[in-house]
């Protein structure tokens, strides 16, 4: 099962349609979501869609996660001088990078409690640098393993974009970055 964004628009509409529950898709081609009466085939994958508004959405994913933390986990910045966080910056990292991460944190809390509180739980890339923190509150027993079945921490490159982090002018999304993706209970799987 995949948690994943729902960006505004036709996903947001699935996501909503669905409140909560998992969406089959069909990966095809061509994609589609599946009925309930429809049999999952090899290309078929559980999804539970979060929806994000759209005023959330923006500062999350437009300002923050890909133009700034794509940045610094890809270590692309001359941090001498860059990157430079103005107000816009602060206000998109509090109204929507943090609020966004809580949305995702929440509906993957919702799974696990559905899996009876046992699960294997990996993060995917910058975009949820802060849903470690709020699952290990809740689940400090999470199992983690990597994409290849280890318990340890997984991507180096993660552990390398924690370290750039802490370059950043914002303190708190330093510290925040670093604690959620660095500690325990928490997988994570970079490409």
């Amino acid at each position: 099962m995949w948690v994943c964004v729902a960006p505004p628009g036709p996903d947001a509409a699935v996501a909503r349609e669905a409140a909560g529950q998992l969406v089959r898709l069909d990966l095809g081609p061509p994609t589609r979501v599946l009925g309930s009466a429809e049999p999952a085939g090899p290309g078929t994958v559980s999804l539970r869609l979060v929806e994000v508004p759209a005023q959330v959405h923006e500062p999350f994913y437009g300002v923050i996660a890909n133009p700034l933390l794509w940045f610094v986990q890809h270590r692309l910045y001359g941090l001498a001088l860059e990157p430079a966080l103005g107000r816009a910056e602060h206000a998109a990292w509090e109204q929507g990078y943090l609020a966004a991460n809580q949305l995702v944190a929440d509906a993957v809390a919702e799974q696990v409690d559905r899996a009876g509180g046992q699960a294997t739980v990996l993060l995917h890339d910058y975009h949820f640098y802060l849903v470690g923190d709020p699952l290990r509150q809740r689940y400090p027993r999470l199992l983690r393993r990597c994409r290849s079945g280890c318990r340890r921490r997984c991507s180096p490159q993660c552990c390398c974009a924690t370290a750039q982090a802490r370059f950043l002018p914002v303190p708190e999304v330093a510290g925040r970055a670093r604690r959620s993706v660095l500690g325990r209970g928490a997988g994570w799987q970079v490409p």
